[in-house]
């Protein structure tokens, strides 16, 4: 991925962990072109400072991404103790000193993809040189990690001399890993990629100035890199306007009926991107047609079919702009004489009814009881203009419930009840 891409997802952790100058500081401090903010994320990966981050990222997706980040980092610095936490605060900064980045003749490119909206800026000349000192990079990338994973491993009931193996093996793959000083050229990636792919970031307009998209630039690397996308695919170039609900479950409510409408046609994912917050309705209004070039899900569904909808949901939790729906059941059913499809999800619970059976599962099962008390289901949001339903926030929360329920049973003593199903957690 490129090395932008690995910038993006910092500038997610930063927006999203808890630094509240995210969403303050851009109105103050926005960069006045999409050049302006790429020449930015440059200047904090040559100084790799992420901090450096704060202002650049939409105020949109920051405020979107704030609740769910925070609530994740909170259940990582419940199972972090004090010395791993000044492990990996020491080894960040010994990182800093040990890796130089330096940059010469950099040349961007926009390309507007939304007019006055959306650009996309690719660097297309220059280098960017990443030296350092190999051995100490590698001890600083080990620290970084190795009090916590100690930890790990004797959770996992691992004796200390296998524990010191592990730890070896770990510390010899960075450093096998660590090839410095590493030269990245922009023109040979696009040389390569026959100029289809480079360092790009997406770039929006919000307020008084342009601002990183770390969702369309994830997006845009998908469509860029897909090598058997046909040449006449187009990126949406509108973005409609929002459409708000007074209460969250009328907004879940309103996604839900637009993404089940079989007659909407080639409208079907504008009406459905209307419903959604900013940055959700930006990336499906965008993105959307190069993944679904027709449009329409339900095109070909036979004319003696039909589609019901069946959505309910328990006690709202309100948390700021952010709304928590809680015990949510929403079935969907395709028909047609003789034959019947249904599409059912109860919280972390999914399941397919057709005519031979039922197939789906349950993550709550998976978990135990942690989960299904350590979570509120799925989530709205009210950034202005009323509560809209919001993909996002309600994966993010998902997350977070597994995370607290998987250290929870971590402090029980019971990872091993997840053993042998695919958490990446042996049996012992």
């Amino acid at each position: 991925m490129p090395i932008f891409s690995l910038a993006v997802a910092g500038a997610v952790l930063v927006a999203g962990g808890g630094v509240s100058a995210a969403v303050l500081v851009p109105m103050l401090s926005a960069p006045q072109s999409p050049t302006a903010v790429a020449e930015r994320m440059v200047g904090s990966l040559a100084g790799l400072d992420p901090l450096a981050l704060v202002g650049v990222v939409a105020p949109s997706e920051a405020a979107l991404f704030t609740q769910p980040m925070q609530a994740l980092q909170q259940v990582q610095t419940a199972s972090v103790d004090p010395e791993a936490a000044r492990s990996v605060a020491d080894a960040l900064g010994r990182l800093r000193s040990a890796v130089q980045v330096s940059t010469s003749g950099l040349r961007f490119v926009e390309e507007e993809i939304v007019r006055g909206q959306v650009s996309r800026v690719t660097l297309v000349e220059g280098t960017i040189t990443i030296a350092g000192d190999e051995q100490r990079v590698a001890d600083a990338l080990y620290s970084m990690s190795a009090v916590q994973l100690r930890a790990q491993y004797e959770s996992w009931g691992y004796s200390p001399d296998e524990i010191d193996d592990l730890l070896r093996q770990v510390r010899e793959s960075i450093a096998d890993s660590i090839d410095l000083p590493q030269v990245l050229r922009p023109s040979e990636l696009l040389d390569q990629t026959d100029g289809r792919l480079g360092f790009e970031i997406v770039t929006v307009r919000e307020g008084n100035g342009w601002y990183l998209s770390p969702m369309l630039t994830i997006a845009d690397y998908a469509y860029l890199s897909d090598s058997y996308r046909s040449d006449q695919v187009r990126l949406g170039a509108e973005i409609p306007a929002g459409i708000g609900s007074p209460t969250p479950e009328e907004a879940w409510q309103r996604t839900l009926e637009a993404g089940a409408d079989a007659t909407a046609g080639r409208r079907w994912l504008t009406n459905l991107a209307a419903t959604l917050p900013l940055p959700e309705r930006r990336l499906i209004a965008i993105y959307g047609p190069a993944f679904a070039p027709d449009g329409d899900p339900y095109q070909g569904m036979p004319s003696d079919a039909g589609i019901e909808l069946d959505a309910r949901f328990g006690d709202v939790r309100l948390d700021g702009s952010v709304a928590y729906l809680g015990d949510w059941d929403v079935q969907l059913r395709l028909t047609r004489p003789g034959d019947e499809l249904t599409f059912r999800v109860q919280g972390l619970c999914a399941d397919m009814k057709d005519r031979y059976g039922s197939h789906g599962g349950c993550l709550d099962d998976l978990i135990d009881d942690a989960a299904r008390s350590s979570g509120s289901g799925i989530t709205a949001a009210d950034l202005g203009g009323g509560w809209q339903g919001s993909v996002v926030g309600t994966v993010g929360d998902a997350l977070t419930r597994i995370s607290n329920a998987v250290l929870e049973l971590s402090r029980q003593g019971r990872l091993d009840g997840l053993c042998g199903l695919g958490y990446g957690i042996p049996c012992l």
